[in-house]
């Protein structure tokens, strides 16, 4: 099985349901809501560095952790009419207009830690914004209960890893134990393609600092009991009625 993928990377959604970056650029296209997103990759002058050459990415991860002068280059997916780039309040770059051909507007920037902020505009107003700011230490284990509509005895548990600043941390990777009283845990799922994870499993690393858990109560109405611990992480109770 080694090399083996349980599924196409390609797709607007992983595995956990959570919107890639082309999921948004789609968004770009389709939506009429003012939308924006803005993600990052690192400039290099090798034309050769994908199978598209020097071609705009339309996939770009919102990521804004680099070595401290690296040239970056970023992209930002808006249905607005035009949108410009701060970094740390500091205008980076100037205001653009939506690209027709690439359906991508981009700027080069010399890399600094902090906040990196995208405004769009539409016939001149601001319209939408989006950030990405430079994750610290993962610190906090961030939880979210699901009821699906289709199943009452199902419930999904939304993991996300928050950084020292209480921010989203898209590095972290950390490993999650699950333990489960008065229910079932039916799976845990990190939108990875690797076939050789146990999904059954009660251990899993969190990709993109996210994890979907699923668990399912018992008939009666005896509350569900989650907890959730990660070495260096503050373990997580929770009670689910």
């Amino acid at each position: 099985m080694l090399g083996t993928s349980r599924g196409f990377t390609s797709g607007l959604l992983d595995l956990a349901g959570n919107i890639k970056p082309r999921g948004y650029f789609r968004q770009s296209l389709w939506s009429k809501e003012p939308m924006v997103y803005i993600g990052t990759t690192k400039k290099t002058d090798n034309p050769n560095r994908s199978r598209r050459g020097n071609q705009l990415s339309t996939d770009a991860p919102k990521i804004w952790n680099y070595e401290s002068g690296s040239k970056i280059q970023v992209l930002c997916y808006t249905n607005c009419d035009e949108a410009e780039l701060y970094l740390n309040e500091k205008l980076v770059g100037e205001r653009k207009s939506y690209d027709i051909e690439t359906g991508v507007i981009a700027w080069d920037v010399d890399y600094q830690e902090g906040e990196l902020k995208v405004l769009a505009f539409k016939n001149g107003e601001e319209m939408a914004t989006d950030n990405i700011v430079t994750n610290t230490l993962a610190s906090t284990i961030n939880t979210k209960v699901i009821t699906p509509t289709d199943n009452e005895l199902i419930r999904q548990i939304k993991v996300e890893i928050l950084d020292t600043n209480g921010n989203p941390s898209i590095l972290a990777d950390n490993e999650i134990t699950c333990r489960v009283n008065g229910g079932e845990l039916l799976g845990m799922e990190n939108a990875s393609t690797n076939v050789a994870e146990n999904y059954l499993d009660s251990k899993h690393r969190c990709i993109n600092g996210k994890l979907l858990i699923y668990v399912k109560k018992e008939e009666n109405n005896t509350p569900i009991s989650v907890s959730l611990s990660s070495p260096l992480l503050k373990s997580v109770e929770l009670k689910i009625d």
